[in-house]
C-alpha cells in the first residue's frame, strides 16, 4: 500500500488539543471530526469544512466536563451517533445535502460513561439500531424506533473499543477480553447471541475487523486473529522506540491495516496468495507525538488521522494508479477495489469485487460502461446510474460485449447470449442464439413507479431470433416462454416497448408488424417501412413509409395513424425539455418535426391512472381519428372504475349525447343518495345508481336483479317496458303473481299485433293452446314451417283450405324439406315426394320411397346422381348411378372425378355396353379409350394396352408403343390383333411418320419388319444416305447391286464429284468408264 500525505485540514496547535473522534460517512461525501472543543466539524470530499455541529451536554446545560468518545454514521449517511463521556449517546440528523437542517432525533442516556460506539449496517429484520460500550462493562444497543436501549451482555471490566462488520460486532475490554455479538441474519445461517472470542495480551485500545481481526495496545504487539478467534500472526515492536499503539483501522476492503504509534503510522498488507499479513510502509509523522484517532474514507482512497495536538491530516492511499485514454483514472485502493474517476467532471465510482477476488483488468466502453474481470468473476457497471454487478464467469477472451441497452449488458460467447442487469449480482438470463446484431435482440427491464396507483409487477423480458424467421419472447424472471412468432420472411429488426407488452418487428421486405403479447395477435402496420422506433418511455410509434412520417399515438388502435409528409430520411428521435422531435435529414438541411407532447403524455397518464390529467391532455388536442380512439379508451376505463364525471367528459367529447344524458342522470341519482345518507357514502353504491350503470353497459338482467333484490318490482317492469321488451316484464309479473298479469299479457299481445310481430304473437297463442289462431298468425308472419310444426306436433286435422295455405306458404318460402315432412305426416305421399324433389332433398325422398313406393327408388337415385353432377359433386354421384342401374352414367361420373380404377371396375364387372351380337357400344368403347389414355399419360403401358384393346382401339395401342419407342411391343400388338393386310398398311404408315420425323433407323426397322426393303432403299436414296442404301441393296437386292453402283457413279459424275464417281465405277466393274471420265476432262 502506498500512502502519501495530501493536505492538513486542521493545523497542529502549540498546546494539547486532542482530536476526540473521527468518522467517515458510508457515501464518502462527509468527514466528521470531533475536536477538543467538543464540536463536530463536517468536511466535504476535498477536505473543506462545510458545517459545524456543537454537541450538547447530557444535562442540557453548557457544561464542558465531558468529551466526545466516539462517532458513527448511519448506513444511509443521513445521521451521526455521538458517544459522550457524560453518560449519553445522541443521534444527530444532518441530512444528505449540505445546508440541511441539523437536529437531535434520538437520545440514549446511560448510568455510566459511554466509551465507544458503532452503527451496524445489517441487523435483524431491518431494525435500525446502534451499539455502544460503557465504563461499567456493558455493551448495549439503542433502538432508534422505540428510543430505548437494552443490554447485549455485561462484563466486569470497562469496554474500551468496538468494531462492526455486517451483522456482527466485536468489543474489547480493559482486561484484554474480546467478545463478538451476532445479530439475527436474514437467511438464518447464524444464531444470534454473544460469546467470548479471544483474550488479547493487553487492553485492546486498537480493535478492528477486516480480512482478520486486529488487536493492539500498550504492549507494542500487533496481533491478527481469525474470525473464529484463533491467533494467526503477531508483530512485536519496541515500546522505547515506537511507544504505545494508540489507534488503528482496516481499510474498507479489509486487506490493509494501519496502526498508529509515536510519530508514525505503520502499514500491514494482506498477501492474497500466501494468505498472510506482511509489514508494509512506515509513514513518519514528525512532532505529532501520538495519533489517538484514525479513519478511512469508505472508498479506501483516503486515510484521515487526528493527532494529540489537534492536527487532522489527509493521506492518499493506493496500490497503484494509472490513466486510460486521458479520460479516466483508475486507483487501486486494494486488490479487490478500484476507484474509477472521470477526469473531465471529477465524478467517481468505486468498483469492488464483493466476492473478494483480485481485480485484474478494467476497461471503459463508450465512455460510460465499465468492464472488469477477476480470476473467476466478471464485473460490469454503468458510470451514469452508478450501478455495478459482479457475476461468476470463466473468461475465454472471445466475449463480445454489447451496450445498446442502458439497463442490461449483453455478452455473446460460444453461441450463447448472457444478460447482466446493472446493479444485480446474478445473471439475468441466458439464451441460445447465433444472432449478434443488437437490432434483432430486445431486452426490457420494467419496474413500476412505487408512487403510482398501479400495482404492477416488475418485468424482465427478452425478444430474440431462434432463426432468421422465428422470434422467441421469454420472461426472464420465470423462465417461461411468452410467445413464439413464426414469420415467412427473414426478420430485419425488432424491439419491445418499454413495458414489454408489445413487439414491433420488420422483415427483409420492409413490412412492419405489431405483435400484442396479451392477445397473441399480429397486426400489419405498414407494407413498406424504412425507419421505425418507439418514442422513449412511451407506447408511441414513429415510422417512415417512403415520403410519409407515420405516428401511432395510440398503438392499441393501429388503424388510427397520423401521417405527415416529409422530404428526407428519418435519422432519430429526440425527447427532452418537454418536447419530442423527429430528426429528418433533407439533404442540405436537417429538419426537426415536433410531435404532439400531449398525446404522448396521455399514455403515461393512463398508466398512472391519472384520468383527470389524461382528460386535460386530450382537451388540448383537436378531435381527430387518433384522438377519438383515445377518448374512447379513457371513457371505457373510467366507466369500469366508476369515474363517471370523467366518463361524461369523454362521451361529450365524442358527441355521444345519449350516454352523456344517462351519466348525468346517474350522477344526479348518486348525489341524491349521498345527501340521503348524510355524507356516509358517495352515493355510487346505491341500488338505483348500480341499476342505471348496468343498463348503461347493456347488462339489463343484472339491472333487473338489482331492482328485484331491493323489492322494486315496478321499477324492473318499467325498465323492460320502456325498451318495449314486454316478454320480460310479463315474466316478472307472472313470477311475482301480480294481479294485472292478464292485462299485461293482453297489452303485450296487442303491441305485437300493432308492430307486425306475428310470429311472437303466434307463440303466445300456441302456449295458450289456441292452435288454429297460432297457425294463422304464423302464416301471416311468414313462418309457415312453424305453422306446419304446430299441425304435426299436435296431430291436428285442419280444413283442407288451411292445409293448402300452409303448403303454398311452405313452397313460396322454399322450405321444401319442412313441406315434405308436413305432407309425409299427413300421409300425402306424392306431394311429399314432389316437395323433396323440388328441394333436392333426395335422401328423404329415397328413404320415403323405399318404405312406401320401392319402384320409384331407381329413378330417384338417378335424379339424385344427376343433381350431384350438376353441383360438381361428381364423385358422390357414382354410387347413386349404380343404385339406379345406370352403369354407363356411373362410369362417366367416375371418369369425370378421375377415379379411373373405379370406372374400370364398373365397366368390367357389369359388362357395360356389350350388345347381343357381342359388339361394343361406341360410347362405352370411348370410355375404355379415355381410361387407356390416362394410363398412357402415367406410363402404365400394360394397363393402357389392356383398355385400348378392350375398347377396340388397336391402332391407338400400336401408336402408343410407337410414341414410346417400344417397337417390339408395337409389333406384338399389331400381329396379334390385326390381319396381314392391315398390319402392313399400319406399319407402312408408321414408318412414313418416323421418316418424316427423321428417325430413319426406326423407319428402316419397320420396312424390313413388313418385308418392304425397297421402301427403305428408296428412303435412303431420297435422303442421299448412299452407304445405307448400298448396304440394303447388297443384302436384299444383290442382282441390282452393279446397276446401283453404275447409276450412282453416273449421278456423281454429273455432280462433278469425280472421286466418289470413280469409286462406284470400280465397284460396278466399269473401270474403263472411270478412265474415260478423267480423259475427257484432261485430268
Amino acid at each position: 500500500m502506498q500512502v502519501k500525505h495530501c493536505k492538513s485540514i486542521v493545523k497542529s496547535q502549540n498546546t494539547v488539543a486532542r482530536t476526540q473522534a473521527i468518522a467517515c460517512s458510508p457515501n464518502s461525501k462527509v468527514l466528521a471530526v470531533a475536536d477538543h472543543t467538543r464540536c463536530i466539524n463536517l468536511y466535504d470530499e476535498s477536505g473543506e469544512r462545510r458545517d459545524k455541529i456543537p454537541t450538547r451536554a447530557a444535562d442540557g446545560k453548557n457544561s464542558k466536563s465531558y468529551v466526545v468518545t466516539g462517532l458513527a454514521f448511519s448506513p444511509d449517511s443521513s445521521c451521526i451517533a455521538v458517544a459522550q463521556s457524560d453518560n449519553i449517546v445522541m443521534i444527530y440528523r444532518i441530512g444528505l445535502e449540505w445546508g440541511s437542517k441539523k437536529s437531535i432525533c434520538n437520545k440514549f442516556p446511560q448510568s455510566s460513561s459511554v466509551t465507544c460506539v458503532a452503527w451496524p449496517t445489517a441487523t435483524a429484520q431491518g431494525v435500525e439500531l446502534i451499539v455502544f460500550g460503557t465504563q461499567e462493562g456493558k455493551v448495549k444497543v439503542g433502538i432508534l424506533k422505540s428510543k430505548k436501549s437494552q443490554s447485549l451482555y455485561t462484563h466486569e471490566h470497562p469496554c474500551v473499543s468496538i468494531s462492526q462488520a455486517g451483522n456482527k460486532v466485536i468489543s474489547g475490554h480493559v482486561d484484554g477480553t474480546v467478545y463478538v455479538y451476532v445479530f439475527d441474519s436474514e437467511d438464518g445461517s447464524e444464531t444470534a447471541g454473544c460469546k467470548r472470542l479471544f483474550v488479547h495480551s493487553c487492553c485492546p485500545t486498537v480493535l478492528s475487523w477486516g480480512e482478520s481481526i486486529c488487536a493492539a495496545g500498550s504492549d507494542g504487539m500487533v496481533t491478527f486473529y481469525s474470525h473464529r478467534g484463533q491467533k494467526q500472526q503477531t508483530f512485536q515492536y519496541s515500546l522505547k522506540t515506537e511507544g504505545e499503539l494508540t489507534a488503528g483501522a482496516f481499510n474498507p476492503s479489509g486487506q490493509a491495516m494501519v496502526v498508529a504509534g509515536r510519530d508514525q503510522l505503520r502499514m500491514f498488507d494482506f498477501n492474497l496468495h500466501s494468505k498472510k499479513w506482511q509489514e508494509g510502509e512506515v509513514i513518519q509523522l514528525v512532532n505529532s507525538y501520538t495519533v489517538p484517532q484514525l479513519a478511512w474514507r469508505q472508498d479506501g482512497s483516503r486515510l484521515i488521522t487526528g493527532s494529540f495536538a489537534g492536527a487532522v491530516d489527509l493521506f492518499d492511499a493506493c496500490l497503484k494508479r494509472y490513466r486510460l485514454r486521458g479520460a479516466f483514472e483508475f486507483t487501486y485502493v486494494s486488490h479487490n477495489q478500484v476507484i474509477v474517476k472521470r477526469l473531465a467532471t471529477g465524478t467517481r465510482i468505486v468498483l469492488r469485487s464483493y466476492m473478494g477476488y483480485e481485480i485484474q483488468r478494467v476497461n471503459v466502453h463508450q465512455d460510460r460502461y465499465l468492464v472488469a474481470h477477476t480470476s473467476t468473476t466478471l464485473l460490469v457497471g454503468d458510470l451514469i446510474s452508478c450501478k455495478l454487478s459482479e457475476v461468476t464467469w470463466q473468461l475465454t477472451g472471445k466475449e463480445t460485449y454489447v451496450f445498446e441497452n442502458p439497463n442490461v449488458c449483453m455478452i455473446f460467447t460460444a453461441g450463447e447470449l448472457c444478460l447482466i442487469e446493472y446493479g444485480k449480482n446474478t445473471l439475468l438470463g441466458t439464451c441460445r442464439t447465433e444472432e449478434h446484431n443488437a437490432h434483432r435482440i430486445s431486452v426490457r427491464v420494467h419496474d413500476p413507479d412505487p408512487e403510482s396507483e398501479v400495482k404492477d409487477a416488475s418485468r424482465r423480458v427478452i425478444a430474440y431470433l431462434i432463426d432468421r424467421e422465428t422470434i422467441q419472447v421469454d420472461d426472464l424472471i420465470s423462465g417461461v416462454s411468452v410467445a413464439r412468432i413464426a414469420h415467412t420472411v427473414k426478420v430485419d429488426w425488432l424491439e419491445l416497448n418499454y413495458q414489454a407488452s408489445k413487439l414491433l418487428f420488420r422483415d427483409k421486405q420492409h413490412q412492419l408488424f405489431l405483435y400484442d403479447m396479451v392477445t397473441q395477435h399480429r397486426t400489419t402496420l405498414l407494407n413498406y417501412c424504412t425507419y421505425v422506433q418507439w418514442v422513449p418511455g412511451s407506447d408511441v410509434v414513429v415510422a417512415q413509409n417512403r415520403i410519409e412520417l407515420c405516428v401511432w399515438y395510440s398503438i392499441s388502435n393501429p388503424d388510427r395513424v397520423a401521417v405527415v409528409p416529409i422530404k428526407g430520411e428519418v435519422e432519430g428521435i429526440e425527447r427532452g425539455n418537454g418536447k419530442t422531435e423527429v430528426i429528418v435529414d433533407e439533404g442540405v438541411n436537417t429538419v426537426a418535426y415536433g410531435l404532439d407532447e400531449s398525446m404522448i403524455e396521455f399514455g403515461t397518464a393512463m398508466e398512472e391512472k391519472n384520468y383527470i390529467r389524461a382528460c386535460d391532455l386530450l382537451d388540448r388536442v383537436p378531435l381527430a381519428s387518433e384522438t377519438e380512439g383515445m377518448w374512447g379508451t379513457l371513457a371505457e376505463v373510467a366507466l369500469q372504475e366508476l369515474k363517471l364525471k370523467i366518463a361524461e367528459r369523454c362521451f361529450a367529447a365524442l358527441g355521444d349525447v345519449a350516454k352523456v344524458t344517462a351519466l348525468q342522470r346517474i350522477n344526479t341519482l348518486a348525489a341524491r343518495a349521498a345527501k340521503e345518507s348524510k355524507g356516509a357514502t358517495d352515493g355510487y353504491d346505491h341500488y338505483t345508481v348500480q341499476a342505471e350503470l348496468f343498463m348503461l353497459n347493456r347488462d339489463f338482467k343484472r339491472a333487473e336483479q338489482v331492482y328485484l333484490e331491493h323489492g322494486k318490482v315496478d321499477d324492473a317492469i318499467a325498465m323492460w317496458e320502456e325498451m318495449n321488451r314486454f316478454k320480460e316484464s310479463v315474466a316478472i309479473a307472472e313470477e311475482r303473481n301480480l294481479e294485472d298479469v292478464a292485462t299485461r299479457r293482453a297489452r303485450y299481445f296487442s303491441w305485437l299485433m300493432e308492430t307486425g310481430q306475428y310470429e311472437k304473437a303466434g307463440e303466445i297463442k300456441e302456449r295458450e293452446g289456441k292452435h288454429i289462431d297460432a297457425i294463422n298468425l304464423y302464416l301471416r308472419g311468414g313462418t309457415p314451417a312453424r305453422a306446419a310444426s304446430v299441425v304435426n306436433v299436435n296431430d291436428l286435422k285442419p280444413e283442407q283450405q288451411l292445409l293448402e295455405a300452409i303448403a303454398a306458404a311452405l313452397f313460396k318460402a322454399q322450405v321444401f324439406e319442412r313441406a315434405g315432412d308436413f305432407f309425409e305426416k299427413l300421409r300425402m305421399g306424392d306431394r311429399a315426394l314432389a316437395a323433396y324433389k323440388r328441394g333436392h332433398i333426395y335422401s328423404k325422398a329415397v328413404e320415403y320411397a323405399k318404405a312406401n313406393q320401392p319402384d320409384l327408388v331407381p329413378k330417384l337415385e338417378e335424379e339424385w346422381g344427376n343433381y350431384l353432377c350438376s353441383q360438381k359433386h361428381v364423385d358422390q354421384a357414382i354410387s347413386h348411378f349404380n343404385e339406379a342401374g345406370q352403369p354407363f352414367k356411373a362410369v362417366k361420373a367416375a371418369i369425370n372425378s378421375r377415379q379411373w380404377s373405379k370406372a374400370a371396375d364398373i365397366l368390367e364387372s357389369q359388362g357395360v355396353g356389350v350388345r347381343e351380337d357381342g359388339t361394343l357400344d361406341p360410347k362405352v368403347a370411348g370410355c375404355y379409350t379415355t381410361i387407356a389414355r390416362h394410363y398412357e399419360e402415367i406410363h402404365q403401358y400394360p394397363d393402357a394396352e389392356k383398355y385400348f384393346i378392350k375398347g377396340g382401339a388397336i391402332n391407338d395401342a400400336v401408336e402408343m408403343y410407337s410414341r414410346a419407342g417400344m417397337a417390339d411391343h408395337m409389333y406384338r400388338v399389331a400381329q396379334r390383333h390385326l390381319d396381314p393386310a392391315k398390319l402392313v398398311e399400319l406399319f407402312l404408315a408408321q414408318a412414313k411418320q418416323l421418316e418424316t420425323k427423321g428417325d430413319y433407323a426406326g423407319a428402316e426397322r419397320i420396312y424390313l419388319k413388313v418385308n418392304e426393303p425397297d421402301q427403305a432403299i428408296v428412303m435412303y436414296k431420297r435422303t442421299r444416305d448412299f452407304t445405307n442404301m448400298i448396304r440394303l441393296v447388297q443384302v436384299y437386292r444383290p442382282d441390282y447391286l452393279l446397276k446401283t453402283h453404275l447409276s450412282l457413279a453416273t449421278q456423281f459424275e454429273k455432280e462433278s464429284n469425280f472421286k466418289t464417281a470413280e469409286m462406284h465405277y470400280v465397284a460396278a466393274k466399269e473401270w474403263g468408264r472411270a478412265v474415260n471420265m478423267y480423259r475427257e476432262r484432261e485430268m
